[in-house]
């Protein structure tokens, strides 16, 4: 009985597979296997389901039913057909990069996908090649570097940036390097060589000549910039009557005009040489005032722990007419310490009156339309004391408005302090407030100062008490510029404490120097007489040693002494 009833089951099970079959549709095989899920023939039924499924998609011939098979058979027979087939549907109907970047990285690695990918990195290169945003060509050329257009968007990106490379020889050199190849670089490579040669006609440095004559061997102008620097140099040595340096230079070049007078000058000293050494010290008086040549080197004293040596550095770069001194003398203005700050904007406002009316406008214009991160205190203080102490009528309002947010976050002193110092020197607004919130600033950092002094010096603890002692220093002269009677109150009591504070370090060291901001003024005036003295002494003799200092020093000195009082 139990036989016969099992015979009957299966073969009700084979009919109606049969008939599954014979109708080959996804419902037909669903049916049977909701009612035969466990039976011979449902792993064949589920094949053929698949099948069904695919067959039925495959002839609608849409993504809805693609996407059907897919959720239902992830890794099915027909799978990899079916991703081909939705990748080429979305190809045909992509009309945007942005499309062509779905299908890319949607269907990756199939033959639509590397078709999508090889469109995209057309249609980009298209769009880096007709916009002016160099962001665009950076970042085709980080995707597609090996591209048939690379080059193209290459050389249009280099078009580009040679604007924004400047005309100083450090990014010149970069930009020539970065875009080897291009016809930019090659554009840059003539500004390069035109630099140079200015930086060497204006000022006629022997290491400024040999980077031109490596880098540009056949320039035309080398034979005229190497007499210059040649000339220079000799002129250098009879002004210092550097008998070394004038017998190194008469050996390089015996025919030159210059150097033959320079063998004069030697053979003049052999003969006499008490009379020269008197020479050479009278030309030393002679010199012109320069408190230091080199900008580079002030700047690491710029840094020093010690603000003695900060100041000096500051004193020195704000005589220098170069822009590069009013950078660095402008930098310190964003520091978080007020001796540094109330030094670095005094300076600064020297260096920047020393200049003329046209380049000091050009200057601040440049200032104010530089980039800067106000998320980053040290560069907003900056920006917003130039703002405030340089700018027209709506830049001092935004400056102002950039120090009192710096105040409320952190910079409450110098802050407040370059806020004051702005107005202070002609910018509007009212200082009653002003002047009350940055004496409580002040008495804040002279209480903590306080704190902060050893309550015993030691050889140890010298240094902390000394830049305690800095500190101090620069807050009693903040408190002179503050007319209000609580101010002088509060100045005569720091001034006592200040005074205690350098008895006791100099009772523990005896190398100690109480601060005191340089000043270079009184140096150049006593300069001034001696070197008067000094050419008049040389003038009033007639031999040829005399006659080739004061032929050296006079021309460049009388214009050097006219910018300086200027």
């Amino acid at each position: 009985m139990a036989l016969a009833l099992a015979a009957a089951l299966v073969g009700c099970e084979a009919s109606r597979f049969d008939a599954a079959r014979a109708a080959d549709t996804p419902a037909a095989y669903r049916r049977f296997l909701t009612r035969y899920a466990k039976g011979e023939r449902a792993a064949k039924a589920r094949l053929h389901l698949e099948g069904a499924v695919y067959r039925q998609a495959r002839a609608a011939d849409r993504p809805l039913g693609y996407r059907g098979y897919l959720a239902r058979y992830p890794q099915g027979r027909y799978a990899e057909a079916v991703r081909s087939r939705l990748a080429e549907l979305a190809l045909a109907r992509a009309k945007s990069s942005a499309d062509l970047e779905l299908v890319a990285e949607r269907y990756r690695g199939t033959a639509p996908a590397k078709k999508a990918q090889a469109q995209l990195a057309s249609a980009l290169a298209k769009e880096a090649l007709a916009s002016r945003r160099p962001l665009r060509g950076r970042r085709f050329l980080e995707r597609f570097a090996d591209h048939e257009r690379a080059s193209d968007v290459r050389e249009h990106l280099a078009s580009l940036l040679i604007g924004a490379a400047g005309v100083s020889v450090d990014a010149l050199e970069r930009f020539i390097a970065r875009w080897r190849g291009t016809r930019a670089a090659l554009a840059a490579r003539k500004q390069l060589g035109a630099r140079l040669a200015a930086l060497v006609a204006r000022d006629p440095q022997p290491a400024l000549l040999e980077h031109l004559r490596s880098r540009f061997p056949r320039h035309p102008q080398l034979a005229r910039l190497e007499a210059l620097v040649r000339g220079g140099q000799l002129r250098d040595a009879f002004a210092r009557l550097d008998l070394i340096a004038l017998a190194r230079l008469r050996a390089a070049s015996p025919d030159d005009d210059v150097a033959k007078r320079a063998a004069k000058v030697l053979a003049w000293c052999r003969a006499r040489p008490r009379r020269c050494t008197r020479y050479a010290a009278l030309a030393r008086q002679a010199s012109p005032f320069q408190p230091s040549r080199s900008v580079a080197a002030l700047t690491r004293a710029l840094y020093d722990p010690d603000p003695l040596v900060a100041w000096g550095a500051m004193a020195a770069l704000s005589w220098h007419r170069d822009v590069r001194a009013g950078r660095r003398l402008l930098r310190r203005v964003g520091a978080p310490r007020i001796a540094t700050v109330w030094a670095a904007a005094g300076y600064f406002r020297a260096w920047l009156a020393r200049l003329p009316s046209e380049r000091r406008a050009r200057f601040v214009r440049r200032e104010l339309g530089r980039a800067f991160r106000r998320e980053n205190p040290d560069e907003a203080q900056r920006r917003g004391w130039v703002a405030a102490a340089f700018g027209g009528a709506s830049e001092q309002s935004r400056g102002r408005a950039m120090l009192m947010g710096l105040a409320q976050r952190g910079r409450a002193l110098t802050a407040r302090y370059l806020a004051r110092e702005a107005s202070r020197h002609g910018a509007t607004g009212s200082k009653g407030g002003r002047d009350s919130a940055l004496r409580s600033a002040l008495q804040a950092r002279a209480r903590w100062l306080e704190s902060a002094f050893p309550s015993e010096l030691t050889k140890a603890s010298r240094a902390t008490a000394a830049l305690a002692e800095r500190d101090l220093h620069a807050i009693v002269e903040v408190l002179r510029t503050l007319p209000d009677q609580k101010s002088a109150t509060l100045r005569r009591e720091l001034s006592s404490r200040l005074a205690r504070w350098r008895l006791a370090l100099a009772r523990v060291d005896s190398t100690f120097k109480a601060a005191k901001l340089p000043s270079l003024h009184a140096e150049q005036r006593a300069h001034a007489g001696e070197r008067g003295a000094a050419l008049a002494k040389l003038r009033a003799r007639r031999d040829v040693v005399a006659r080739a200092i004061v032929a050296a020093l006079s021309p460049p000195n009388a214009t050097r002494e006219k910018e300086h009082s200027r």
